[in-house]
């Protein structure tokens, strides 16, 4: 069991692991690296070939030849081409990014105040606050 009581599989012959990931790099990974040294065996072993200094020096051994520099490129004859002429929008720019039909709305930002409920502090009643107060009385519980 690792990683919070999840069970993984490993199979020594075939070189794999459930988490995926000898497959894809074909080195074991830490989980089968733990099972390796509980059966005594040695990593290095179940490492790919590829990884070998032989595969590597066999990879690199070829000379790169350098490419001739610009100046020593050949001439074509045509005309020059210059960028696209650039044409200012009709308008005043739009301030926010166009959304996708398929981008979700946005779930943050600012909140409509529509749906609270005022109360007000003077006399205690719903529907307006202490600022638009018309009573003359102060409630003493408010």
């Amino acid at each position: 069991m690792i990683d919070g009581g999840q069970r993984f599989i490993v199979d020594m012959g075939k070189r794999t692991f459930s988490c995926n990931f000898w497959e894809l790099v074909n080195i074991p990974c830490r989980y089968a690296i733990v099972v390796m040294s509980k059966m005594d065996q040695n990593p290095e072993d179940y490492v790919s070939e590829w990884y070998t200094r032989s595969k590597y020096e066999a990879c690199y051994n070829f000379n790169v030849s350098a490419i001739n520099g610009q100046d020593m490129w050949p001439e074509v004859e045509c005309e020059e081409m210059f960028p696209p002429v650039y044409k200012k929008g009709l308008g005043r720019p739009k301030k926010l990014k166009r959304k996708w039909p398929d981008e979700p709305a946005k779930s943050c930002g600012k909140f409509s105040r529509a749906a609270t409920k005022y109360k007000c502090t003077t006399c205690g009643s719903s529907g307006h606050n202490a600022r638009g107060c018309k009573s003359q009385t102060v409630n003493p519980e408010a």
